[in-house]
């Protein structure tokens, strides 16, 4: 089995193998398998969940493999339907109880595989090389020969591992694993690797296998960066990229609009920066497109009515409008909600609108000034327009588009078209492109491939398929290559050998076909294949509708979540649904506001200044009224002081004589009755009377404020204190 003698026919060099590998792979559907289980690893080893943005940056930084978002999606979505994810409540993802079993049950019965066959490859040292140690040739055998044998052989070490006659393919050998040994031993290792790769033993065919799964699943990502090099070189047709924008694509790589297809321009830009030693390309825009842009924006910008967002309510408005905004709105709200300072339409769309080639030029996107007058006045344009117009009357649930849409969208599809030769069969020929996020657009272009007479290729590209197209020139790292022999092997479920067997089959043929009689330069091969490979990612996106179908589900299953974490808030806590309420009574009027136009929001502030003006005069009648009620009080005040003052003193000069004449008369009347003096009776009566006098008329003063703040009575308060206190120092009673 060991010894491989050379055929008649050619060898192709590596670097054609490994492409035809890849692209035989890749038309088997082998990519999205790849994709699916280093999902599912990631998953495995990491922290679960994780959401898509976790995911794309753990598959590069820990596997050195950069997914674009649409396959990603795509292949959580497939996934989910085979019920190996899961989506949480806060839009992440997990894999299901099912998967974790699948997984882990892999990886055990993967450990126990590897522990059987090295125990049997170590046993088989002791029984024919006792001389050396059975792990250090163990793993040498691994590293130095299995490996690298599984590399150069590809598909043909199935026929190696599974033959049960002594057939060989070709003229490889793997007697060079022996050359590390000394001499007297060769023979001896070269024996034992022949005991040991045995057809008839399962363990070792599944051993080897599983290698081979592996290593065929890292060709269906692209080839390494020395055979893609030596490919391009070989080839007689070098890849150039010219890219007409579309305005929505455009608008995605601008941000200037939320969109699914905005991480897939970010993808495509940095695709196409790292192949740019494979593939030249160039971004451009036509003058019509420049021309629609603006109107697209300076129509957002009425809608908007130059209304300032606060960062606050930018935030809350996008997390309380039951219907999410789409475009360009939907953009403005995020990033006023980011902003430090209240953002209006204006100031957002500014830039854009005041020189908006200029920003483009920043996104490496050229100009490509040229006069389409002969374009936009030919009778195919005229004549596709009123088809594309019939179509949308005919089919009201498809996308409406206005006339000038139309006919920028036939006048750009017509103007690449003529920019292509005049005949051209192959995608590498093409160079032209139109890229488009438009299902619209790429479903009329279909129609003119299907139908038409002078186009085989299309000219309308989503990006995600240009990506897939482009794939075969991402050379695959060393670090991928690693770590899915050393971390994603072990995960994989064991390969079944008839499925191998289908694939390796096919790759046999088509190697057969290019190493027969009929000789084909290598740069025909080359070329030819690259075809293929670009074909085949041109046909992963059959269609507008299949497209994004996939990655459809996985948004809905994403606004389940995200609805069902809605629902969880809103049942555990009642008080924000009242400012939810508020905020969106708040929001609608706010939106109310923005429906008037400049003369009612004039009349608004008119109304506003008035109203201003009015209250300001009332405030100041209201403290002139306040002003005079308080001059009034005091005068009132002062009045009653007065009036009280005089009644007291007339009180006064009322109340001493009438006590004075009324007690001198008592006692005039009781001297008489008793015999006294009558002058001696009348002075004991007038001093009573004078006391009594004195005493009420001060219980009295007291008693009145007006009265008691008197200086003439306090005076008589005075007056009366000491008087009394000097009697009393000196021991006699108070005369009249």
């Amino acid at each position: 089995m060991i010894g491989m003698t050379s055929s008649d026919h050619r060898t192709l060099p590596p670097e054609l193998v490994a492409l035809i590998h890849h692209v035989e792979l890749s038309e088997s559907g082998w990519y999205d398998q790849l994709i699916d289980q280093l999902v599912l690893s990631h998953l495995f080893l990491g922290d679960s969940p994780c959401t898509l943005d976790d995911l794309k940056a753990g598959l590069q930084s820990n596997l050195g493999f950069a997914a674009d978002e649409t396959t990603l999606r795509k292949s959580i979505a497939r996934l989910k339907k085979s019920r190996k994810l899961a989506g949480s409540s806060n839009r992440s993802f997990a894999l299901t109880e099912l998967a974790m079993r699948e997984t882990q049950a892999a990886v055990t019965e993967n450990d126990l595989l590897d522990e059987r066959v090295s125990q049997r490859f170590k046993q088989l040292v002791r029984e024919e090389v006792a001389e050396i140690d059975p792990h250090e040739c163990w793993v040498s055998f691994c590293r130095d020969c299995l490996d690298p044998l599984v590399t150069k052989l590809g598909a043909r070490t199935y026929q190696l591992i599974v033959s049960t006659e002594n057939y060989t393919p070709d003229v490889y050998s793997i007697a060079s694993c022996t050359d590390k040994y000394p001499p007297s031993v060769r023979d001896k290792v070269h024996k034992l690797l022949d005991r040991f790769l045995d057809p008839e033993n399962q363990d070792v065919r599944n051993f080897v296998l599983n290698r081979l799964h592996c290593y065929l699943l890292t060709l269906t990502v692209s080839i390494s960066e020395d055979s893609l090099s030596r490919l391009v070189a070989k080839s007689k047709s070098n890849l150039q990229l010219k890219l007409f924008l579309d305005t929505n694509f455009m608008f995605s790589l601008l941000e200037l609009h939320e969109h699914p297809a905005n991480p897939v321009a970010k993808d495509l830009t940095n695709l196409l920066k790292n192949i740019e030693n494979h593939v030249r390309s160039r971004l451009y825009v036509f003058p019509p497109t420049i021309d629609e842009a603006n109107r697209t924006l300076k129509a957002a910008q009425r809608e908007l009515d130059d209304i300032e967002i606060s960062p606050r309510l930018g935030r809350i408005m996008r997390a309380t409008m039951r219907r999410k905004p789409s475009g360009i709105k939907s953009r403005y709200l995020c990033v006023a909600a980011a902003s430090s300072q209240p953002l209006s339409a204006r100031q957002y769309l500014g830039i854009y609108l005041s020189d908006l080639i200029s920003v483009l030029r920043g996104f490496n996107v050229d100009l490509f000034n040229q006069n389409i007058d002969s374009i936009l006045e030919s009778d195919a344009v005229d004549r596709d327009v009123q088809d594309l117009q019939s179509f949308l009357i005919e089919h009201p649930w498809e996308r409406q588009k206005s006339i000038d849409t139309i006919r920028h969208d036939v006048t750009l599809w017509h103007f690449v078209s003529k920019k292509r030769s005049v005949r051209v069969d192959s995608p590498l020929d093409a160079v032209y492109w139109v890229v488009t996020v438009d299902h619209g657009l790429i479903r009329f272009d279909r129609h003119k491939v299907d139908y038409g007479d002078d186009v085989s290729v299309p000219i309308c590209v989503h990006p995600a398929t240009l990506i897939q197209m482009l794939r075969l020139w991402t050379p695959r790292s060393t670090a991928f290559d690693t770590a899915m022999l050393n971390c994603v092997r072990s995960l994989l479920p064991q390969a079944h050998e008839t499925d191998m067997e289908a694939i390796t089959f096919k790759i046999l043929r088509t190697l057969a076909r290019f190493e027969g009689v009929d000789q084909l330069p290598e740069a025909t091969v080359s070329s030819v294949l690259f075809n293929r490979a670009v074909r085949a990612g041109m046909e992963d996106m059959t269609g507008p509708v299949e497209q994004n179908q996939l990655i459809r589900e996985a948004l809905l299953d994403e606004l389940k979540s995200a609805r069902r974490e809605i629902d969880d808030v809103r049942s555990r806590e009642s008080e924000k649904d009242e400012k939810l309420k508020k905020a969106l009574s708040q929001t609608h009027e706010l939106m109310q506001l923005r429906t008037l136009d400049e003369k009612t929001v004039k009349q608004l502030e008119s109304d506003l200044h008035n109203e201003r003006k009015w209250r300001k005069r009332l405030t100041s009648e209201v403290d002139d009224v306040n002003q005079k009620y308080h001059s009034k009080r005091i005068e009132h005040d002062r009045f009653m002081q007065k009036i009280f003052r005089i009644v007291f003193s007339m009180f006064t000069l009322v109340v001493i004589p009438v006590l004075m004449l009324s007690f001198v008369l008592i006692g005039e009347l009781a001297g008489n009755q008793l015999g006294y003096q009558g002058h001696r009776s009348m002075t004991i009566g007038a001093v009573f009377g004078w006391v009594l006098a004195v005493v009420l008329i001060r219980h009295v003063g007291v008693r009145i404020n007006q009265v008691q703040s008197w200086s003439v009575f306090r005076w008589f308060l005075r007056a009366l204190q000491q008087n009394l206190w000097a009697r009393s120092c000196s021991g006699r009673s108070p005369s009249v």
